[in-house]
């Protein structure tokens, strides 16, 4: 299969728009899951289900392939084009899968099944689709659409069916066979599937293995609200790489912090930030990001004078980053946006967090 699309194209920057500028620019362009709010898709014919657990129950029944499409209702050309894509008659063979439709509303709560489903997907961008076997473990994969050669794209996911059987037949042989799963997964650019083996293998994985794929499972554990979970993950990445030498904690401190700052815990999100920065070898984009983030936390927060400065120490630290242009222009603007604070008495210290 033609490897999959990097979700930071143009057509995914665009879906990711739908969102709002209201949030910050790294964490809307690259760290997008579904925790700010699944709906059922509206106007979904028959022949999609709306619904995973349903879906894969209908599949196990059936003894058929699953075709799981995370799409957006708002401004996405390429969801658009994708749908288009499937529904063609010489894409019939779409009708012969049982067909799922996870469709980003916004505007409320993500339902915990959907919003554990997308963290276990890695979701970045839209669309993102996969083929599941029957019991919902996927074989194949396609991250973002563009009309032109999308037809190529669509018959190499057909032609990826033959597929179906590896999952199945790997977790069969145990231990060794999640092994090389993974690794299949990974040369395929299958993260949906990553997460699943490495939650099975996560009990007999060595320090430096759990360290590796803490940031992948942090938000599984988060989004399912499973605080045990959370703990025995950060406990195993702060046993093996305490210093941040090998960037695993960084990179599990920032995924943590965009997925509570995605639920709304503004508190919980910018402490992790907090700490990120506080970090000895943060990389130059872990650290614009962890700086944006409090920016936009401390905004919320009603703390004008923090914000902008860490607005203005993300513009400092993109000067390190390829994206620099764009922070500085993104910085500049959540600056322009903060309520200016009286020149006595501002209070916006006594709002700085603290553990």
């Amino acid at each position: 299969m033609t490897r999959a699309r990097s979700p930071g194209n143009t057509r995914s920057r665009r879906s990711v728009g739908a969102m709002g500028s209201d949030y910050p620019m790294t964490f809307r362009l690259t760290t997008l899951i579904l925790a700010l709010g699944l709906a059922a898709s509206v106007g979904v014919g028959q022949d999609w289900h709306s619904d995973w657990d349903s879906a894969t129950k209908a599949a196990g029944a059936q003894k058929r392939a699953i075709l799981l499409l995370f799409t957006v209702e708002e401004a996405c050309e390429g969801c658009r084009a994708l749908d288009a894509a499937l529904l063609l008659p010489e894409s019939a063979w779409t009708a012969d899968l049982v067909r799922v439709r996870l469709s980003y509303l916004g505007g409320g709560p993500c339902p915990k099944p959907l919003s554990i489903l997308g963290a276990r997907a890695r979701l970045r961008g839209y669309p993102t689709l996969y083929l599941c076997d029957s019991d919902g473990w996927p074989f194949a994969t396609l991250q973002g659409f563009c009309p032109k050669g999308g037809a190529a794209d669509v018959a190499n996911l057909r032609a990826e069916l033959r597929e179906r059987d590896r999952p199945r037949t790997e977790r069969a042989r145990g231990e060794s066979g999640l092994r090389k799963l993974l690794a299949w997964y990974t040369a395929k650019s299958i993260p949906l599937g990553e997460t699943m083996v490495m939650e099975l293998l996560w009990d007999s994985a060595s320090s430096e293995e759990k360290a590796a794929w803490a940031p992948s499972l942090i938000a599984t554990k988060l989004a399912a609200e499973d605080l045990a979970g959370e703990k025995a993950i950060f406990a195993a990445v702060e046993s093996a790489d305490p210093e941040n030498k090998q960037g695993h904690l960084g990179a599990t401190l920032l995924a943590a912090a965009n997925v509570l700052l995605r639920s709304g815990d503004l508190t919980a999100a910018g402490l992790r930030f907090e700490r990120l920065l506080g970090l000895a070898k943060t990389a130059a984009s872990a650290r614009v990001e962890a700086e944006m983030g409090l920016g936009y936390v401390y905004r919320k927060l009603g703390a004008p004078c923090l914000a902008k400065q860490h607005y203005e120490a993300g513009a400092r630290a993109a000067e390190k980053t390829l994206d620099e242009k764009s922070v500085l222009e993104h910085s500049q603007r959540q600056v322009q946006r903060l309520d200016e604070c009286p020149p006595v008495g501002c209070g916006c210290a006594q709002k700085r967090l603290k553990n």
